[in-house]
């Protein structure tokens, strides 16, 4: 819950946009975003108040104290005095949390990959779910191709070509009303399992073709 709460400040604070990752924030930019009455922090608060499910329950234990240390002069003190102009998520975590191990970071930095994957295949879900309300339109779902396979094999732990939704929801990847659409759409195979094809045919659209650049990834992926 930690370590979601660093997440969502960090794409904050580093503007990012929808299915897009921030590899790195200006050192000013992020002092900036400490503030504790700035604009990052209070939508920090806004998206933490906006969770539903397990997710919420969980974050909201430790929304005080992550935000209490986000703001402490500490943090800003240690961040102003580097020489860095361009911050990356592997200097500013261990400001954060002093003491850190290498293997914690690890974890937390992988948290971060699996944090941003979850969001964009939610995104996805909801866009799909909106734009299927008009029976005439057509599936407008717009994510680089590349972030659409990174959202995959972030998701994709054991490296067979598919992501199990039920392993998702238990995971907590996905609420359950969200596990139970994205079956109805792409588990064709009734097998609980989504595969890459599956879902680059959902973000192309219902027609069930594929573009030439996509299939072309998809069978370089295949062939790796």
């Amino acid at each position: 819950e930690a370590s979601y709460i660093l997440y969502l400040f960090w794409q904050l604070a580093g503007g990012a946009k929808q299915f897009s990752q921030v590899p790195l924030i200006s050192r000013s930019e992020l002092l900036k975003s400490l503030q504790p009455r700035g604009p990052v922090i209070l939508a920090l608060r806004q998206r933490i108040h906006k969770l539903e499910g397990e997710i919420a329950e969980m974050t909201s234990k430790a929304e005080d104290k992550m935000l209490t240390r986000l703001t402490s002069n500490e943090v800003y003190r240690k961040l102003q005095a580097m020489k860095e102009e361009e911050i990356s998520q592997e200097i500013f975590i261990p400001v954060v949390f002093p003491g850190i191990k290498r293997f914690d970071l690890k974890f937390v930095l992988g948290c971060f990959r699996r944090f941003w994957a979850q969001e964009g295949l939610s995104n996805i879900l909801h866009l799909v779910s909106e734009e299927k309300k008009d029976p005439k339109g057509r599936l407008k779902v717009e994510i680089p191709v590349v972030d659409l396979k990174n959202v995959f094999d972030v998701l994709d732990e054991d490296d067979d070509g598919t992501i199990s939704i039920k392993e998702m929801v238990q995971q907590g990847a996905l609420e359950v009303k969200d596990a139970l659409y994205l079956s109805e759409l792409l588990d064709k195979g009734q097998d609980g399992e989504v595969s890459l094809a599956e879902l680059m045919n959902l973000v192309v659209g219902t027609s069930g073709e594929v573009s030439e650049s996509l299939k072309g990834l998809f069978a370089a992926r295949m062939a790796a």
